[in-house]
């Protein structure tokens, strides 16, 4: 009797476990963004409409990194633009995790507008990571950032799943 105890406690505990890493995938929300926390009246939900991967080739940094870009653009004519630099020539955006990074070191760095506002300066992020997996032509890309506070702070978390045309370089 006590070894069909144990096993039915064992079976309950790993349903539970395998059920709720099952239900954490299946909550994912697909092809959206939100912004929250943002005192510059940006938070809401975004979704995107189209996305390039442009290959800019070597950056000019002091140690030889090439640099490309992801351009995302989002229904209200809103836009992510994220640069990478890194030390191998991109046929296609990186794969992995990748985190955010300063100018001439490996790594992202991105901003988040209104394409029409043409500013300067335009909301960067402060902190944060981006995950890329591929599947044949699709990409599954999984934002966690936030926003520098001289921009309203706040976070944008995400994802954009969908093919990558390349774009010519702008």
């Amino acid at each position: 009797m006590k070894k069909v105890t144990f096993i039915s406690i064992f079976l309950v505990i790993a349903f539970a476990l395998l059920s709720d890493g099952c239900k954490k995938e299946k909550d994912k929300v697909l092809n959206m963004i939100t912004i929250s926390g943002n005192i510059e009246d940006m938070n809401g939900e975004y979704t995107p409409e189209s996305a390039y991967f442009y290959d800019y080739g070597l950056s000019g940094c002091t140690d030889p990194l090439y640099r490309s870009v992801l351009r995302i653009y989002f229904t209200g004519n809103y836009v992510m633009t994220i640069y990478f630099h890194s030390p191998t020539h991109p046929e296609t955006i990186p794969t992995g995790t990748i985190a955010l990074a300063d100018y001439c070191i490996e790594g992202f760095y991105g901003v988040f507008d209104q394409e029409v506002r043409k500013k300067i300066i335009t909301p960067s992020f402060s902190t944060g990571t981006i995950t890329v997996s591929k599947e044949g032509d699709i990409h599954d890309i999984d934002f966690n950032l936030k926003f520098n506070n001289d921009f309203g702070g706040g976070t944008l978390k995400g994802n954009f799943k969908g093919e990558l045309p390349g774009g010519e370089s702008k």
